[in-house]
């Protein structure tokens, strides 16, 4: 409780965690973490953007990968084997889902797949295409709610340990739909996800709430949010040159040849000697 470790940049936190998981340290981050990239956050928004991507036949690589998230309830060997089929057959995966369990086993050519088996995956393509009705029915907010809950996304994060921060992100989230829909209150899911996209091209973050609410952790905080705050034990990472200060960039801006005369010195003063 009385250890923190300080950051320069919010980015180093990610490597962080990633430590102290692998050696089950608890740890709280200070002030609250980029949401954007905690691993969840970024989870349920790839599954958005699959959403979106499913109107336009883009989503194959995307799909694959969030099938196989814990929290979509399709078998990941299923997953597989359906991907499978989809490149020997030289169609999408959505596609072999859509032609159905015979199709599936034509090419699949094996019978340790039951019709129950893939009648998940069915279901699952059913409940993206039902959010995307919905999507254009509802106020926005209406529709992210409808969206964790249909998905399984949030029943799921309530089991895990870190439930609490993982909710208090997932509420971040949703405190930036209704900041955004204020400002444009006919948003759907493609705008939501164009605004989503602009913030992390110009790195911009999502801060989550702190709830101060963990003990006996490891805290991480960057230096700025670090003021005023006291531990016994303090960690300075990534102390080298261009990280912590002398960060600028002294680059000369080229001009034009020609725009400048008598830049040979000693030209210039021969000439005055002259």
């Amino acid at each position: 409780e009385q250890i923190a470790v300080i950051y320069k940049n919010n980015a180093e936190v990610v490597q962080l965690q990633h430590t102290l998981e692998k050696w089950n340290i608890l740890y709280e981050v200070e002030g609250g973490e980029n949401i954007l990239e905690a691993e969840m956050i970024r989870q349920l928004l790839h599954y958005m953007f699959v959403l979106k991507d499913i109107q336009t036949a883009k989503e194959d690589e995307k799909l694959f990968e969030i099938m196989s998230y814990d929290w979509t309830h399709v078998d990941n060997i299923l997953t597989m084997k359906i991907a499978r089929v989809a490149g020997k057959a030289k169609c999408s995966i959505v596609d072999v889902i859509d032609k159905g369990y015979n199709f599936f086993l034509e090419h699949y050519e094996r019978q340790d797949i039951s019709v129950d088996d893939f009648a998940s995956a069915e279901a699952f393509i059913a409940e993206l295409r039902q959010l995307l009705q919905y999507d254009a029915k509802m106020v926005f907010t209406q529709w992210f709610e409808e969206m964790i809950n249909t998905s399984g996304y949030l029943d799921f994060i309530l089991t895990q340990e870190n439930k609490a921060e993982l909710v208090m992100n997932v509420n971040s989230l949703f405190k930036e739909v209704k900041s955004l829909i204020a400002d444009q209150k006919d948003m759907k899911l493609s705008s939501f996800l164009q605004s989503i996209s602009v913030m992390k091209e110009h790195k911009m973050n999502i801060f989550a709430e702190d709830m101060n609410i963990q003990k006996g952790v490891v805290h991480l905080s960057t230096a700025h949010k670090s003021k005023g705050r006291e531990w016994d034990y303090v960690f300075l990472i990534n102390c080298i040159d261009g990280r912590w200060g002398n960060t600028q960039t002294r680059d000369l801006i080229k001009l034009p040849d020609g725009l400048l005369k008598n830049t040979d010195i000693s030209k210039k003063e021969r000439n005055e000697d002259d």
